[in-house]
């Protein structure tokens, strides 16, 4: 083995993004390892030097994400902010890098990109289940930012397809997923549906206690179709505007 390298297959250097061949010199490695120790013992302004050495260095995505993490830590925002963004360009964004950095767009206000990031990150991912997550972000991101009728396309979609494993993803993210089937329930109560809109509720309930389901939401569907449809109007017309 060549002296001067070694492999590490987290470290992939800048052509190599999923960091799965290639070597990184050992100089890299031991500014990765030095900056990501200091990271671990709460010292971001020690990890700087290193870590940012270790991306001159071609570390790839590992190093950026831990470059990324010390520059926040040392209130640089803007500088994370903007490594992240690099990351996502170069397709080295995994779920929870994805995730990160559309809640930042949004914050933002870089609606178009946010949106463009949750769309490309649900058809790359890798895993069924990681797609089922991303869509689930693309989904939450286009109701936060006012495109409504696709959401709820979007909606509508997703809980038609057997392969879309929304339960798997409630075990780890149940406010996610209860969100998610609170919305569904409300396209079904303006489409008419009482019953399909009593499911998603409760179910969001279900899942998630917290989710704010909203008794007059619950109250509106036990009226049922045909009983009083104005006062099923005015009750859920109530709930909304106080959720």
């Amino acid at each position: 083995m060549d002296e001067q390298t070694a492999p590490l297959a987290p470290l992939g250097p800048p052509g190599d993004p999923s960091g799965s061949s290639g070597r990184v010199p050992r100089p890299v490695v031991r500014d990765y390892i030095a900056g990501r120790t200091a990271l671990a013992s709460g010292d971001p302004a020690a990890a700087l030097g290193p870590l940012e050495s270790a991306v001159r260095g071609g570390g790839g995505r590992s190093a950026w994400s831990a470059f990324a993490e010390a520059l926040d830590g040392v209130g640089r925002r803007g500088d994370g902010f903007a490594i992240r963004r690099e990351m996502v360009r170069r397709g080295w964004a995994d779920p929870d890098l994805a995730i990160r950095h559309v809640d930042e767009l949004v914050q933002r206000g870089m609606v178009d990109e946010a949106i463009a990031v949750a769309a490309a990150s649900t058809c790359t991912a890798e895993s069924p289940l990681d797609r089922v997550r991303m869509a689930l972000l693309l989904e939450l991101t286009l109701e936060q930012v006012g495109r409504g009728p696709t959401a709820s396309m979007l909606r509508r979609a997703m809980a038609s397809d057997p392969r879309v494993d929304l339960g798997s993803i409630a075990v780890s993210q149940p406010v996610l997923v209860a969100g998610f089937w609170r919305r569904a329930g409300d396209d079904a109560a303006t489409n008419g549906d009482v019953g399909d809109a009593s499911r998603c509720w409760q179910l969001a309930e279900s899942i998630d206690p917290s989710t704010p389901v909203g008794h007059e939401r619950l109250g509106w569907a036990a009226l049922g179709l045909g009983r009083d449809a104005t006062l099923q109007v005015l009750v859920l017309d109530t709930d909304r505007k106080s959720t």
